[in-house]
């Protein structure tokens, strides 16, 4: 099941720093997602997990309004392994998720 966790106050300092991978192959720390001001909704989801699935075709769906009325941002976090990832990512782009989120994976699921 996802979860989601908001950070709109934490800092970098506060948040762990894994390494994942964007949509577009780039590895990025995971500190980087966090500016302090800019709050951030981190949801985890994979492959397997329909719950997961449906909730990031919602919040993708509502993704334009709810930008209307507050800025903020959504990552959607993969944690399928390093066998599944390409599977993962079709997916994603399948759904249009890779368009209204931000959508990497974690293929150690650190």
């Amino acid at each position: 099941m996802a979860v989601l966790c908001t950070f709109g106050v934490a800092s970098a300092q506060q948040f762990p720093s894994v390494q994942i991978e964007t949509q577009d192959g780039k590895t990025i720390d995971t500190k980087t997602l966090i500016d302090g001001k800019t709050p951030v909704i981190i949801s985890f989801w994979s492959t397997t997990c329909k719950p997961c699935i449906k909730e990031l075709d919602a919040i993708s769906e509502q993704m334009i309004d709810w930008l209307d009325e507050a800025d903020f941002r959504v990552v959607a976090v993969s944690v399928d392994d390093s066998r599944s990832i390409s599977r993962a990512k079709a997916l994603a782009a399948s759904r249009g998720w890779t368009t209204d989120l931000m959508v990497a994976y974690d293929k150690n699921q650190d």
